[in-house]
């Protein structure tokens, strides 16, 4: 998280033409040190508020825990009553935040390049600085727009704003400078000299366009880059508006691609103030779940750090999240499919009376069984799962680890996580034998489960979609799933997961295979798989599953790789 992202809090009336209070700003607004009282207390807000974050996640957890001597109401009420703890704690931690800012001025002092100076209307703080929705509020550092911005322009220099004296805290994102007298046009225009780098949010306030104009007077076009709203609208009235303000016009930007959730893209301008749209670019393995825009700011902005020469180097690859990718498009696809497959009336011995299990060692664990004759209606499915439980039980070491187990249920809780972990125990032949499998599910499967192996949920049944496989399919499917709790059983050698730069090579082939509307499609949900649509979900899942069989090697066996990674 960033330190404090400087931001130029000089008190300009973005809104209307009035010039500013000339009272002083609150104490918590003139920034907090170390050894500041308001420092101080929000560290204490900060810590508190995390406390109880983490607290109230066990709140989450221990309801479902302790179902089976619960009241049927009160796990909804005690993990309801979580959700709301969590999301006070989440005020307080971000209370604490802001009163621990950095004051504008102190920071400048402190840092002494020249700054990057933040212009916007105080009336859009909210779109920039507000707390976005993030995947991962589980991490209580999560980012703002603003202070996305604020980590990749520090590296050009302290990143500061002008501060609304009318906000008792300051905003998370650029650290906010207060003037605290009438001059904020010329501290505005001092900056404005200063500033190594201009970023503006284009706007029509009357501040805003005042600083506008100053900044077209006083700043080189090479360091001034205006950042384009995501309502067409707003930008369609900055474009027309600024036909008097540059001397050339601004391009129609009609793409639908987000740099932060509340703008489009950047536009950047050469000597002459002729402007140019740079590129956004986008990197799904660089992308961390915190910072959602952070990977493509910086991306996006290395044009601009090369004209300032400025050291640059590209984000890291957000391991965390590809294998949470990994995660969110098998495990629970395998948990559903493998765990029905085993509680089956065959297998790990069901509960039905036709059959008639006995006992070895390990009480309550089924060792053989005899299917009764003239059972009617048995599918390949059924057939299939009832020779996968005994062939396991015939094997020496799932009865050594059997010894301590005291229920079918425990059984089938191995037999699971025995097939889970073993598939990355497997050649990537087998690995890629797995994913045709998976793909032709995907077929099968009605677009809510399809949708399932893309966002994560748990709450979808495939076992629909497996029985329509067909009966040589349905065989491979347990044979590939016998094979690996074979192999974790026998602690057969992994092979070496892939490194970031073959992952990130693989997924470039995937997508460079696709249209390039499919491809920004894969791209949109592998990147926010929660706000996308069943549909859209479905469709990216179906198409990663279908383009990776008829990849080259060695980029279909990474991803077949990948997608079976299980921490």
């Amino acid at each position: 998280m960033p330190d404090a992202n400087i931001s130029d809090g000089v008190r300009v009336n973005h809104d209307t033409r009035t010039p500013p209070s000339t009272s002083p700003a609150p104490a918590s607004q003139a920034g907090g040190t170390a050894s500041s009282a308001p420092y101080r207390r929000g560290r204490r807000l900060r810590r508190i508020g995390t406390t109880i974050f983490w607290l109230s996640i066990a709140g989450w957890i221990l309801p479902t825990a302790f179902s089976s001597v619960l009241p049927l109401w009160a796990p909804l009420v005690l993990i309801t009553a979580a959700v709301l703890v969590s999301a006070m704690a989440v005020v307080v931690m971000r209370r604490g935040r802001m009163l621990m800012a950095t004051g504008g001025d102190q920071k400048l002092a402190a840092d002494g390049r020249p700054p990057v100076l933040y212009l916007r209307a105080f009336s859009r703080d909210t779109v920039g600085a507000g707390v976005i929705s993030s995947v991962a509020l589980l991490r209580f550092g999560y980012f703002t727009d603003e202070e996305q911005l604020a980590t990749v322009m520090s590296e050009i220099g302290p990143f500061v704003a002008i501060g609304d004296p009318e906000e008792t805290l300051p905003r998370l994102g650029a650290t906010r400078i207060y003037v605290q007298d009438g001059s904020w046009q010329e501290r505005v225009r001092d900056l404005l000299v200063r500033s190594r780098l201009v970023i503006a949010r284009a706007s029509v306030s009357q501040g805003l366009w005042w600083e506008l104009q100053t900044a077209r007077a006083v700043v080189p076009p090479e360091r001034f880059l205006l950042l384009v709203p995501a309502d067409r609208r707003d930008y369609a009235e900055f474009r027309e508006r600024s036909a008097s303000l540059f001397p050339h016009p601004l391009p129609d930007i009609r793409e639908r691609t987000r740099l932060l959730s509340g703008a489009r893209t950047i536009i950047e301008f050469d000597g002459d103030w002729s402007p140019r749209v740079l590129p956004v670019v986008r990197s799904f393995v660089r992308t961390p779940f915190s910072a959602p825009y952070l990977a493509r700011l910086k991306l996006t902005l290395a044009p601009v750090f090369d004209r300032l020469r400025v050291p640059y180097s590209p984000p890291p690859i957000a391991l965390a999240r590809m294998a949470a990718l990994g995660v969110s498009l098998v495990v629970f696809v395998l948990l559903a499919s493998i765990s029905i497959a085993l509680r089956l009336e065959s297998g790990f011995r069901s509960y039905d009376a036709a059959y008639a299990p006995s006992y070895g060692p390990a009480p309550g664990v089924p060792i053989d069984i005899d299917t009764p004759s003239g059972v009617q209606g048995r599918s390949a499915f059924d057939d299939a799962a009832a020779r996968f439980g005994p062939r396991l039980l015939e094997m020496s070491e799932f009865q050594n680890r059997a010894t301590s187990l005291h229920s079918p249920s425990e059984a089938h809780a191995l037999g699971r996580e025995l097939t889970l972990r073993g598939l990355g125990r497997l050649s990537n032949e087998r690995l890629l034998d797995h994913v045709v499998l998976m793909g032709r599910v995907l077929e099968l499967a009605d677009t809510h489960t399809c949708a399932a192996t893309a966002t994560g949920r748990s709450d979808a049944d495939f076992v629909p979609a497996i029985r329509q496989l067909s009966a040589s399919e349905t065989e491979r499917w347990f044979e590939l799933a016998f094979e690996a709790a074979v192999a974790e059983l026998r602690k057969v050698p992994t092979i070496d997961a892939p490194d970031q730069a073959q992952v990130e090579s693989a997924f470039v082939a995937v997508t460079s295979r696709l249209s390039a509307a499919d491809a920004d499609l894969l791209i949109a949900v592998m990147t926010e798989p929660q706000e996308a649509s069943d549909d859209d979900a479905c469709t990216a899942s179906r198409l990663l599953y279908s383009t990776l069989v008829d990849l080259p090697e060695p980029h279909r066996s990474v991803l077949a790789r990948v997608l079976v990674i299980v921490e």
